[in-house]
């Protein structure tokens, strides 16, 4: 089977590959138990997608060998369940049964589900060596940390919501995260206990892996530092050379800015005083 055949059967299966992650969603979803009218509109809001119809226009441009076919199919982002109108107590519950099966966010209400896709040690093993060298900074410097974060943990970006509908939450998890204690202590013990805490980290890095698209990824450090994290630092080992991006905001022209490196040996936080990333035990693992 050749790759131009395996580019077929991706373009004419598009409906059907949320199937195969969608059967368990609505068991969870009875589970949670959600109205049958609501699910009806969010089955019907997947099944008219123009994803299918995208696609095949961008495969009318494919021309030529294997591997410029393999290069379009991997260039190609995932396939994602939408569900529009999903309150925090939907979210919630979704979570408490998916949270190690799904990759999730919450968008302004909007829950965005990724099927799941092969998980390869090399991305959990980068994540692990990012999370042990902040984790060394967060021990050295406990009188500056309030809350380390990782994979598992996630947070409400109020900035980025419409007041006007209080319901229609964004909650993002990064892959690492830093919340400074001065940050942390401008919280009420209530805002404390929230599953998702309602404040945006000060210091995040994500991990892009091979099954993870580079779009939805720049759009989603550009919504971090949007929502007031301070340094977003952005990991791809997928392009050659490997590529760097550290996302700030810029105040004189009102708008998220990044700057790029190619390979390097390491990364050095303007936000977490004296961190330095090892660049080089990272690139180890995801190598």
């Amino acid at each position: 089977m050749n790759f131009k055949t395996i580019l077929d059967f991706y373009l004419n299966s598009l409906l059907f590959l949320p199937a195969l992650f969608f059967s368990p969603l609505i068991v969870y979803i009875i589970y949670i138990g959600f109205e049958p009218l609501w699910l009806w509109r969010q089955l019907h809001f997947l099944l008219t997608s123009d994803n299918r119809q995208k696609e095949q226009k961008k495969l009318s441009l494919v021309k030529g060998s294997d591997s410029e076919i393999l290069d379009f199919l991997m260039s190609l982002d995932p396939p994602r369940i939408i569900i529009p109108d999903c309150n925090p107590e939907q979210f919630e519950k979704f979570i408490s049964v998916n949270s190690r099966f799904l990759q999730v966010s919450l968008i302004k209400g909007q829950l965005e589900i990724m099927p799941p896709l092969p998980v390869h040690y090399e991305s959990t093993s980068g994540e692990f060596q990012i999370m042990l060298q902040v984790g060394r900074w967060c021990d050295d410097n406990e009188n500056l940390v309030g809350l380390p974060g990782s994979s598992q943990s996630g947070f409400r970006l109020r900035s980025l919501e419409d007041p006007n509908y209080p319901n229609k939450r964004t909650i993002l998890s990064p892959d690492c995260a830093v919340v400074l204690k001065d940050r942390w202590n401008s919280l009420t013990d209530e805002d404390r206990r929230e599953s998702f805490p309602p404040i945006a980290p000060n210091f995040i890095v994500e991990l892009r892996s091979k099954y993870d698209s580079a779009r939805l990824l720049h759009e989603k450090m550009e919504q971090w530092v949007n929502a007031g994290v301070d340094e977003a630092i952005s990991l791809d080992f997928n392009k050659v050379p490997s590529e760097v991006r550290i996302y700030s905001f810029n105040p004189d022209t009102n708008a998220v800015v990044y700057r790029e490196e190619k390979d390097p040996v390491e990364v050095r936080s303007q936000v977490l005083e004296g961190f330095v990333l090892n660049m080089q035990q990272v690139r180890k693992y995801v190598e």
